[in-house]
């Protein structure tokens, strides 16, 4: 009967320590789990995306750090020569512009640059614009913090603005200006009247 107890206590035993064992594992991939949330809320984040302000014809791509942390040793790379305004000049190519050539030591939160990339009736003129202005490109970040480092590429796509920019800024301004004209002259005319 002893021997019967004996092996049950140790059955027992074998049980609980396997048990034990599963849970302190589970536990390990929960602290694990959070370190790693811990970490993606608090990290950096560069983020590269081209943008139109609203009644302008103008694209413009930016690149800023949408994260709550800095990130350190940053390097941007573009993967083709693109001239702003179509401009074939290398004063205008963004490869050669500083912030594609050299590292950039701190990208603090919310520290961003703008670029301007051209007109929506320039980039979208012809096949000789889209050669010097692609309508697609890479932009590659590679950036380290907390110990870690990343390498980030975004495809920019320019197609999607193509008719959704002013075809002239001219034209907007003509038509505020008389708007203006208009309420000019009503006044006028009631003050005559």
């Amino acid at each position: 009967m002893t021997e019967v107890l004996m092996g049950l206590l140790v059955l027992i035993t074998a049980v609980y320590a396997c048990v034990t064992f599963r849970i302190a594992k589970a536990n390990e991939q929960v602290v694990r789990a959070m370190e790693s949330q811990g970490i993606e809320a608090n990290r950096p984040y560069i983020c590269i995306t081209p943008f139109a302000k609203p009644g302008d014809q103008i694209l413009y791509l930016r690149i800023s750090n949408t994260g709550k942390t800095a990130a350190t040793k940053v390097r941007l790379r573009i993967d083709r020569d693109f001239f702003q305004f179509a401009v074939r000049d290398d004063k205008y190519n963004l490869a050669t512009l500083n912030v594609f050539k050299n590292e950039i030591d701190t990208f603090p939160p919310g520290m961003e640059l703008n670029f301007y990339l051209g007109t929506g009736p320039t980039l979208f003129a012809d096949k000789e614009a889209s050669d010097i202005s692609p309508l697609m490109f890479v932009v590659t970040a590679s950036y380290s913090f907390f110990g870690k480092t990343v390498e980030e590429s975004t495809t920019v796509d320019l197609c999607p603005y193509l008719r959704t920019v002013d075809s002239d800024p001219l034209i907007h301004e003509i038509k505020e200006l008389v708007k203006v004209l208009e309420n000019v002259k009503d006044s006028l005319r009631q003050r005559a009247g």
